[in-house]
């Protein structure tokens, strides 16, 4: 018996210490992970939803065109949908193969038998990832496609289709963090349209990390677009100085009326990704190389000296430094100030060195560096360029 009580605070230790380890374990897999949040915001069906209306007691087979967005790349991908009511998908299943990031094209067949009532039908698309024998579903928002079933002689509303010229896709456009740089398109209606206007689609993931579309022309609001014409549109894509490197999904659509009905945005859209590359450093490039030997100087003289260089950038607020001079006695070496603070991208700039010596210098060599002090077009203040100019020199 006293064996007994002895084991049991044992094993009442040993209990508690398992269940300290596992709860941690155990709360870890009950969490959502960091990575399907953020897909579940990013995977994209543009359209979604999709929209079609036909007629009852007709066989009707329909396209669907249209484009997704991945986050991430998938090594087998695949996508499935399903109708109810006698609706279906052909092909039902789509074995996409491995896609990287970015934007794919999907299209299927949506099959609508006569014998299919009047009635409104919705069919759920996903994208499917494959692992050993099985699918799993992509994290993210379904695709859904309406179709609305009438009767003959019901009034079917006209839905306009927007063209985008050169494509309905401009891919990925780089751009560097403190850079602005202008794009240009055009887009045609099939119909006309009323109080058309082009927007932007630009998530607020990267207008907090400092991209920004603005839309230059139309500028306004364009009382008629007529069918068929087309409409030129420019904007900028922007990001600042600090922005976060990454690339961004967006898109510009088109918001217009048609017959005098509300104003509502138009498919389809023009898509593009903003690729922001951090601004490569500005840099100071010497004519003859980093290093340069200036002739010999006579004691009692003053000599002036050039050098000559180019900034792989535009940079304002320009001074010259000299460090790290070393000369004998009676020797004094300055620069003469830049005749523009402001130096134009791959402008030859000379410098002027001015060499002054005594009757009584000694007689020996003497060496400095000089640099250049200026504010690049993308930074926020002045800053010590890359390279300097490593000069030496003998007193005789």
């Amino acid at each position: 018996m006293d064996g007994l009580l002895r084991r049991i605070p044992l094993f009442m230790l040993a209990v508690a210490l398992l269940g300290g380890t596992l709860a941690p374990v155990a709360a870890q897999a009950a969490a959502p992970s960091r990575t399907q949040t953020a897909q579940v915001r990013t995977l994209q069906w543009l359209p979604n939803p999709v929209r079609r209306q036909v007629t009852a007691d007709t066989y009707h087979e329909t396209v669907i065109a249209m484009r997704f967005y991945v986050p991430t790349a998938i090594a087998r991908a695949a996508f499935s949908i399903r109708f109810g009511g006698g609706i279906y998908a052909r092909p039902s299943v789509s074995a996409l193969g491995a896609i990287k990031r970015g934007y794919h094209d999907l299209a299927f067949v949506v099959v609508i038998p006569a014998r299919v009532r009047v009635g409104r039908y919705v069919g759920v698309g996903r994208l499917l990832r494959r692992e050993a024998a099985r699918d799993y579903d992509y994290d993210g928002r379904p695709l859904y496609v309406v179709v609305r079933v009438v009767r003959a002689g019901h009034p079917r509303p006209i839905v306009p289709v927007i063209h985008w010229q050169p494509a309905n896709s401009l891919g990925a456009i780089t751009v560097q963090r403190g850079q602005t740089v202008t794009e240009t398109a055009s887009f045609s209606s099939d119909v006309a349209l009323t109080n058309a206007a082009v927007t932007r689609a630009l998530g607020d993931i990267a207008t907090d990390r400092g991209v920004a579309i603005t839309i230059l022309t139309p500028a306004a609001t364009l009382p008629s677009v007529a069918a068929g014409t087309p409409v030129p549109v420019s904007f900028t894509i922007s990001a600042t100085p600090h922005a976060r490197v990454a690339a961004y999904p967006a898109a510009l659509y088109v918001k217009g009326s048609v017959s005098g009905g509300p104003v509502k945005g138009l498919h389809y859209g023009l898509h593009l990704t903003i690729d922001v590359d951090a601004a490569p450093a500005t840099t100071v490039s010497w004519t003859g190389g980093n290093y340069t030997t200036f002739p010999q100087v006579a004691r009692g003289s003053i000599v002036t000296e050039t050098a000559t260089f180019t900034t792989s950038a535009d940079v304002a607020n320009a001074t010259l430094r000299l460090a790290n001079v070393r000369r004998s006695r009676g020797v004094r070496v300055t620069l003469l100030p830049l005749t523009s603070t402001t130096i134009a991208a791959n402008t030859p700039v000379t410098v002027d060195v001015v060499i002054d010596t005594t009757q009584l210098a000694a007689p020996g060599f003497f060496t400095g560096d000089i640099f250049l002090i200026a504010q690049p077009t993308a930074a926020t203040a002045r800053r010590l360029l890359h390279y300097g100019l490593h000069f030496t020199g003998a007193v005789q």
